[in-house]
């Protein structure tokens, strides 16, 4: 009977320790080591998950207020949670990542600077986003910049089963040239 209330306590620490701080290098990236669905999986929930506020091509050291927001498409899930990276043309970290509230956290994993959720948000029907800033680094091999994100789609149950979640990455050309500061 100790086991078992030992194990469901167990179950419960890392479920919260998650849920406010997930474990780092899990974007799917190649560098990483896996993603969310190591974890989180058993669910047919659809949804995508979208960074936006990136210009066409990135500047040299200008600060880009972005967003990231999971939308999702079926199923009803209750939760969600995300991880984003940016790195360089050598998948070298790139630039830096500011979140703007306690929402959203930093960490640094072998070399690489992450950005997650503090804390899964509720959907109640609608999508959910966080937003942050990244700052461009002065310069980027191979002239290019990329980030690697993933959202989390929950049921709330309290566990990691009946969940799943979609890695996405995106790629932009890094020009020279004077730095701004995007508006």
């Amino acid at each position: 009977r100790l086991t078992h209330i030992s194990g469901i306590l167990f179950a419960m620490f890392v479920w919260l320790a998650n849920n406010s701080n997930p474990p780092t290098g899990q974007t799917g990236a190649p560098f990483d080591s896996g993603n969310c669905n190591g974890c989180h999986d058993g669910n047919s929930y659809t949804g995508t998950v979208e960074v936006t506020g990136m210009p066409a091509t990135v500047a040299p050291s200008t600060v880009y207020p972005l967003t990231i927001t999971l939308t999702p498409s079926g199923g009803s899930p209750v939760k969600g949670g995300f991880q984003l990276v940016a790195v360089d043309g050598n998948n070298t970290n790139s630039g830096n990542l500011t979140n703007s509230n306690a929402q959203s956290g930093t960490e640094f994993f072998n070399g690489r600077e992450y950005l997650e959720h503090r804390g899964g948000k509720t959907f109640g029907g609608n999508p959910i986003s966080w937003s942050f800033t990244w700052t461009s680094p002065a310069s980027a091999a191979g002239n290019t910049i990329k980030f690697y994100f993933i959202g989390n789609f929950c049921n709330g149950n309290g566990g990691s089963s009946g969940d799943i979640a979609y890695a996405f990455s995106e790629t932009y050309p890094f020009a020279g040239g004077v730095p701004v500061t995007a508006v």
